[in-house]
């Protein structure tokens, strides 16, 4: 998305370092909590959101804080904010969530969808996905970055199953 925006070799950079970094909070979570089955608990989903401020709090303790540790810093804090002003962590003052925090937001969405999880028979197709985005966009989801987005994915394989994968580059089952 960052090459289709022209953005630059430097500031690619700093975006895929502080999408690394974006649920850094999330180590401080009990397993239990991120790998349940069920539906969380109202004090679950607490800790789940507490995530973003943790990991800024993490971020801070870093040795050298330059525009790189900030950048993480921003996005960590903001990559669960909403274009409609819902989400979380919820703020006393009006914050748009940047750039870098709405590309990381997309492509989180897009990471836990497609993904396996505890609380998920099996993942979502890129199709489905991308149905889910074309939904959110405009309310949750900055609907520019959303268009790039499936232009960008819309024209990579599909995933495959790790034993197809292996087949493909000759390793036995």
């Amino acid at each position: 998305m960052g090459n289709r925006l022209g953005l630059t070799k430097p500031v690619l950079c700093v975006i895929g370092i502080a999408a690394l970094f974006h649920d850094i909070g999330k180590t401080y979570l009990p397993l239990a909590v991120l790998n349940k089955i069920g539906e969380l608990t109202d004090e679950e989903w607490r800790q789940i959101r507490r995530h973003t401020k943790t990991g800024v709090q993490i971020l801070t303790q870093f040795k050298k804080l330059d525009k790189i540790t900030m950048r993480a810093m921003v996005v960590t804090f903001c990559h669960h904010m909403n274009l409609d002003r819902t989400g979380y962590p919820e703020t006393s003052r009006m914050i748009s969530p940047d750039t870098a925090s709405r590309i990381v937001r997309i492509a989180d969405v897009y990471d836990a969808l497609t993904g396996n999880r505890s609380y998920r028979v099996r993942p979502f197709s890129r199709d489905q996905v991308l149905e889910v985005i074309r939904e959110k966009a405009g309310k949750e989801l900055d609907p520019v970055l959303c268009a790039i987005f499936e232009e960008v994915v819309s024209v990579l394989p599909d995933r495959v199953e790790a034993r197809e994968a292996d087949q493909h580059v000759g390793i036995a089952p």
